[in-house]
Formats: C-alpha cells, sequence, structure tokens
C-alpha cells in the first residue's frame, strides 16, 4: 500500500493543492506570506498515509524504540535537539515549530525511500505524467498570458493574468511576456521540477521496452518537456539541466551518442544557443533583480551575525529581515541561496549537518557512479547548481519533495535503479 501511495506522492508532485491558514502570529506586518503560513497540501495527506502504511507493514519487525537508541539513529535524536534549541532561540518561535515540524516530516519521507529500495524504473509512468501535464498547462499559459482557470484551479493552478502585481515577466525585445507558472508557485520551480524529471527520464531511456508506443510516449514527453522548460525562461534550470545532458551523454555515448544520434547531438546545442539567449535577456533585463538579490545575501550574513551557532530560526528570515520591512513587494522572500538561508536561520550547527549530508550523498553518489549508475550524481548537481541562486528547494512543499527525492537516490542500492 506505502509503495501505491508514493506513486501516487510522484503523480501529484506538480500540483500545490492545499489549504492555507493565516494566524495572527504567522503574519509580517499584518501581510499574508505564503512562504510562512501553515499549509495542509494534498502531498502532506498521501505523505501522512505512506508514513501511516509503511510502520503497519514494518509492525513485525524490531521496535522503533530499539531503532532509535542504536548508535545508526542518533543523528534524528541529535535534530529532534536542535530543534527544540533553535525553536526557544528564535524570535518567532510558533513559525520556527511549524518550520520543524515540515522538517521532520521530510526527514521520515526520506527514511521511507532509503528503507523501501523503491524500483526507480516503476517511477517513470507517474512522473512522465506530471511532465505532460505541467508541460502543456504551462505552454497554454504562456500562449494565453494567463492561466487557465476552470477544471485546472483543482489541480493547484493560481488564478492571474500578465497585469497581476508580483507575477513573473520576461522582457523580450520591448515587449513583457508572461512566465508559464502550470500548477506551481513560480516559474523557476516549474523550471526545476522539469530539468530534474527530464534528465530521469533520459537516463532510464536506454532500459525502456522496445515497444514503440511505449518508447513513442517517452519521446513524446521528453519533447514536450524540453519545450516547456526552455520558455520557463529559468536561467538556472536551464544551465543545470545541460550540464547534467551532457555529462550524461559523456558517461554514456554508445547509447545517447551513436544509437540517437539527431536527438543527442543537436539538442544539447539548441540548449546552449537558447541558454545564451537567456543570458542577454537576463543581463539587459534583470540587472536590478540581480542587485536585489545582493542584498538579500548580505541582510543574510547579518543575519546570522546575530546568532551565529544556532542561527536566527527556521524560517525567520523574512519577519528578521530588514529588507522585508521595506514597502517593495518583491523583497518579501527568503534569501536566494539554500547555503546563505541554512545559514543564516540554523547557524554553524545547521549548516555544517547541511555540508555533511551533502557530502554524504556525493560520497553515495560517486560510488554509484562508478557502477555506471549516472542518475544520483546528476541530479544532486542539479540541485547544488541551482541552489546557489534560488531558495525553493528548502522553502517551497515541491521543492522540498525534489530535494529528498534526489538526496535520498544516493542512499538506494543499485537493484533499484534495475
Amino acid at each position: 500500500m506505502s509503495r501505491k501511495l508514493f506513486f501516487l506522492l510522484i503523480l501529484f508532485l506538480p500540483s500545490q493543492i492545499g489549504r492555507h491558514f493565516w494566524p495572527q502570529s504567522f503574519l509580517v506586518s499584518g501581510i499574508r506570506i505564503d512562504y510562512l503560513a501553515p499549509t495542509i497540501y494534498f502531498t502532506d495527506l498521501i505523505k501522512l498515509g505512506i508514513l501511516v502504511s509503511f510502520l503497519f507493514e514494518q509492525r513485525k519487525k524490531l521496535s522503533l524504540l530499539k531503532k532509535l537508541l542504536s548508535a545508526k539513529y542518533m543523528i534524528p535524536l541529535f535534530l529532534l535537539l536542535f530543534f527544540i534549541i533553535n525553536i526557544f532561540s528564535s524570535s518567532f518561535r510558533l513559525i520556527a515549530f511549524y518550520k520543524s515540524l515540515k522538517i521532520i516530516e521530510f526527514i521520515f519521507l526520506g527514511f521511507y525511500i532509503v528503507k523501501s529500495k523503491i524500483k526507480l524504473p516503476s517511477l517513470l509512468i507517474p512522473l512522465a505524467l506530471g511532465v505532460l501535464f505541467s508541460s502543456i498547462l504551462g505552454l497554454a499559459q504562456l500562449i494565453k498570458q494567463s492561466s487557465l482557470n476552470g477544471l485546472f484551479y483543482f489541480f493547484g493552478e493560481r488564478t492571474f493574468t500578465a497585469s497581476t502585481p508580483g507575477i513573473s515577466l520576461i522582457d523580450i525585445s520591448g515587449r513583457l511576456l508572461l512566465r508559464p507558472y502550470a500548477a506551481f508557485p513560480h516559474p523557476n520551480v516549474l523550471g526545476g521540477f522539469l530539468s530534474i524529471a527530464l534528465i530521469f527520464i533520459f537516463f532510464f531511456f536506454k532500459t525502456m521496452k522496445k515497444n514503440i508506443s511505449y518508447v513513442g510516449f517517452f519521446l513524446f514527453v521528453l519533447l514536450f518537456g524540453v519545450i516547456s522548460l526552455l520558455t520557463t525562461f529559468s536561467l538556472s534550470s536551464n544551465l543545470a539541466f545541460m550540464t547534467s545532458f551532457i555529462l550524461l551523454i559523456i558517461a554514456h555515448p554508445k547509447t545517447f551518442l551513436f544509437k540517437l544520434k539527431p536527438l543527442f547531438i543537436f539538442l544539447p546545442l539548441f540548449l546552449l544557443v537558447f541558454v545564451l539567449f537567456l543570458t542577454k535577456v537576463y543581463s539587459v533585463n534583470f540587472l536590478n533583480d540581480s542587485a536585489l538579490r545582493i542584498r538579500l545575501d548580505l541582510e543574510a550574513v547579518s543575519l546570522w551575525l546575530q546568532n551565529p551557532y544556532i542561527g536566527i530560526g527556521l524560517n525567520n528570515f523574512i519577519p528578521l529581515s530588514h529588507i522585508s520591512s521595506e514597502s517593495l513587494f518583491f523583497f518579501r522572500q527568503p534569501v536566494h541561496n539554500i547555503y546563505l538561508l541554512v545559514l543564516a536561520e540554523t547557524g554553524f550547527i545547521g549548516f555544517f549537518t547541511f555540508i555533511f549530508l551533502i557530502l554524504s550523498s556525493l560520497k553515495r553518489s560517486l560510488k554509484l557512479w562508478r557502477q555506471k549508475i549516472y542518475l544520483p550524481l546528476l541530479l544532486l548537481i542539479q540541485v547544488l547548481l541551482i541552489g546557489f541562486v534560488d531558495h525553493y528547494f528548502l522553502t517551497l512543499q515541491q521543492g522540498q519533495i525534489l530535494l529528498v527525492l534526489v538526496f535520498s537516490l544516493a542512499f538506494l542500492p543499485k537493484s533499484s535503479y534495475t
């Protein structure tokens, strides 16, 4: 049962169906901010179902208490103690407490993925359906220059037009165009999902059934996915995808270079040209955006210095930031760098714990790479690269699920990839 629910989680990963709550203590200067609001997502309910069914399936094995008391499981106990200290040292304790609960929730999800030894090829269908849904919806939004509304509202699509305040636009030759959102909170998150999902599908392409309709379906998904990725105008996601894609070709040239010559020779060249175009667009039209990001980076360092060991408190960046108190709408966001965000909110202790997790994942990924299992390292590279310029892997539901999935891949056995 838990595996079926996990497949359902992957299928609904591109959606943001949820119910937001707005307690007074979670508002900043009386303003509602999505990053802080306690929210029950449909994917949270699925994760709860996974946890309950998994514990029921494991009821005859060693007790959970015995496992927690073993040396191998001392890390979760350390994290729990750190969360308690971090909460009580923060200025906005309820906000930090809620964020701690979310982190514990995702730790359990990662624990489940590793312990259940999920067969990754079985995730291809739900992931491909998610890519296809997001790609078609995003392209339709780009053409219409607004949300589609109607039935898509129930999949988490928000209502917006190109004139909605704070909406993400791209300036091309003096014309402002709405960037596609699909059912994600921002085009960059859509881009990150597509970048990771497409590399996942590309990796397993060589092992797919030699069935024309089956292969044709995935080629169709890949085509729409790549087009949608390009039209998100997410520079970080396109660069991350291109980096992983080229590494995949270099690692496995017999499959990706010789068997499918036209697709795998011209696609990276096309991506390179498009990324150069994106670089030009961003350099001309988004200098102000870069300046704002730098201000947020400096603010993160300033806040970290206030409590260098424990940090200012989980999810406390926005309410404590001096920039957030200004009138500009844009500034009511976390720093666009996951490393600085972890450092500011959790101090040295949380930062080095995060770095330890990254290094452990890199070590395991490199071990799998030597066994010709390239996927974990390719996806980890994407997350680490995007993490330098965006925050959604730590702050948004869909990004957090992606982060847990990517980190978990490194700790799966080789048998999970066949």
